[in-house]
């Protein structure tokens, strides 16, 4: 299963994600912490709060793209424990499976999923990591694991993705017409890229589906 073909790929799509909604998050995270002290306190406690968070957030997606796990999981680490109530903890978490998964140790990766599942509180990274949790489950052949956690997730803005994950399990299988009845529901988001469209297309043809006709312009 490759929604994300690369863990640079996978990175690129949580910076993305960061682009859009990290300021929504950082003020998520100053009023989150605003009943502990009195409101001038608060404040300069708040937005240093913040800041040290939102750095030490920067460093580790520049240790994981330079794919120093040690370092970026230590920095991981501080995320979660200082910080496990705002995104910059849920995002550390997702980035942290990733460097789990590509040293093959694939039940540390589950549980920093699990975290992430069970403590985000922003519902893009929700089924961010369900999706990858079931990623791993089809990995080992679990598919009805796969289906269950997709079906129970809710896949929000992945929906496209959530398809997609459903078609390869159903090929896995040998379940020829559901999974390109999944991949053309896939491909008919227009929120799809092209390099995914592009791949969708392809998982077509090894189906010996014709798609020329759903190609978009």
């Amino acid at each position: 299963m490759d929604y994300y073909e690369s863990e640079k790929e996978q990175l690129e799509a949580i910076k993305s994600w960061w682009k859009d909604n990290g300021r929504v998050v950082v003020v998520g995270l100053v009023l989150g912490l605003g009943g502990i002290f009195g409101w001038t306190t608060w404040q300069g406690y708040a937005k240093a709060q913040a800041e040290k968070a939102s750095i030490t957030y920067e460093q580790l997606v520049n240790w994981a793209s330079a794919q120093d796990y040690e370092r970026a999981d230590e920095l991981a680490e501080v995320l979660m424990r200082d910080y496990p109530n705002s995104a910059y903890a849920a995002l550390g978490s997702l980035i942290r499976a990733n460097s789990a998964v590509a040293q093959g140790r694939l039940d540390e990766a589950r549980g920093y999923l699990r975290w992430a599942l069970d403590n985000a509180r922003q519902p893009a990274l929700k089924h961010l990591a369900t999706l990858r949790l079931a990623r791993l489950a089809y990995d080992q052949a679990d598919f009805e694991g796969a289906l269950a956690l997709l079906d129970a997730g809710g896949p929000g803005t992945l929906g496209a993705a959530f398809e997609e994950a459903r078609g390869d399990i159903m090929a896995a299988q040998r379940r020829v017409d559901e999974a390109q009845r999944h991949y053309r529901q896939a491909m008919d988001d227009p929120r799809l890229s092209p390099t995914s469209r592009e791949r969708l297309s392809m998982k077509l043809d090894d189906l010996g589906v014709a798609v020329a006709a759903q190609e978009q312009p």
